[in-house]
């Protein structure tokens, strides 16, 4: 495997722990810890956008795109619709009474669906991150557009354009945020993460860029990060412009020289983050729905006051992550041995 390559499992492995522990909002201690909430939301999903520009290249297969993206999107919808809402309403073993005293609406539910598959603005979907699979497929859409009808090439020029667009479109649109379909404003921004990671993953700049100006990089980013705040690409508040793109683009080249030591110094901790960026997209389908019920089941049928309170309990649910990706991934490559006999 290409040295490269590895390192950007080794880097979505990373993003996607960032991703879980961000998720974990609900979790008294990771709520009220402010800093560590600004740390992950200012880089961890443009971080997921720059890598995904890493190996595009002119021709950009839709089909595999709609396979890899809408359909987990779409089965991952029918889920929290009309799966997920259905388990907390049940009286007894998912349900917390204090945290869901409502009645279940079929009709209602099936209003939601339809917006969030034919709208997909933020405010219609409804998983937590999904947000991210219709981004990340429109920005790969416009890339089939750009490069792949128009054959236009990646220069620094070219990236500097998108870039005005980008600013210019956060400066000056007034649109709510519900007119915002598929995500589009979010899609340019995406588009613009992805012309990074390509010119970054082509030129080789990793090799270019030494430990001791990761060091600076990384001090200056982190001042940076503390004064921009918090920030939420999925509505599109991302407070300073500016310094949202550069710490998007400096934690990304920090992170992603660090796995080069990581992988040279922590072999048992890389083989774990490298099994995590393989399984990036299925850690990602499985854990909202987790921390989202076992909480509930432990409340409402263990009558534990302090769940959300409590480490240990955030650490079983990862666990319980890891172990039904694990088990999905297993039983995958089972059928697929029984298919081949």
């Amino acid at each position: 495997m290409s040295k490269k390559i590895h390192n950007v499992d080794l880097i979505k492995g990373i993003g996607i722990i960032l991703v879980m522990i961000g998720h974990s909002g609900m979790f008294l201690f990771i709520k009220e810890n402010t800093l560590l909430n600004t740390v992950i939301y200012s880089f961890h999903m443009p971080l997921f956008f720059i890598v995904a520009g890493f190996f595009m290249k002119d021709k950009v297969n839709i089909k595999k795109s709609v396979k890899r993206l809408l359909v987990p999107f779409l089965i991952a919808s029918i889920f929290w619709v009309f799966i997920a809402s259905i388990l907390v309403q049940l009286p007894t073993y998912f349900r917390s009474q204090v945290l869901y005293p409502y009645s279940y609406d079929f009709v209602l539910q099936f209003k939601k669906f339809l917006k969030a598959i034919f709208f997909a603005t933020r405010i219609d979907i409804i998983g937590t991150g999904l947000w991210f699979l219709v981004a990340l497929f429109m920005g790969r859409i416009l890339w089939y557009i750009f490069h792949d009808l128009l054959k236009l090439k990646i220069t620094l020029w070219y990236i500097l354009i998108i870039f005005i667009i980008n600013y210019l479109l956060f400066h000056f649109l007034t649109l709510a945020e519900n007119y915002f379909y598929w995500m589009w404003p979010q899609a340019i921004l995406t588009y613009f993460f992805m012309l990074i990671g390509n010119y970054y993953f082509k030129k080789n700049i990793v090799k270019k860029t030494g430990y001791i100006d990761i060091i600076i990089i990384g001090i200056i980013t982190t001042f940076i990060i503390i004064s921009n705040g918090r920030i939420d690409m999925s509505s599109y508040n991302l407070n300073n412009f500016f310094a949202f793109i550069f710490i998007s683009i400096a934690a990304f080249c920090v992170l992603y020289k660090l796995t080069f030591l990581l992988d040279k110094h922590l072999k048992l901790f890389r083989n774990f983050l490298l099994w995590c960026g393989k399984e990036s997209l299925n850690i990602f389908l499985v854990h909202p729905f987790l921390l989202a019920i076992v909480p509930y089941i432990l409340m409402a049928n263990f009558n534990i006051k302090d769940v959300l309170s409590r480490p240990e309990y955030l650490l079983l649910i990862y666990a319980m992550v890891f172990l039904t990706v694990y088990l999905y991934k297993k039983l995958k490559d089972y059928i697929s041995r029984r298919k081949l006999q």
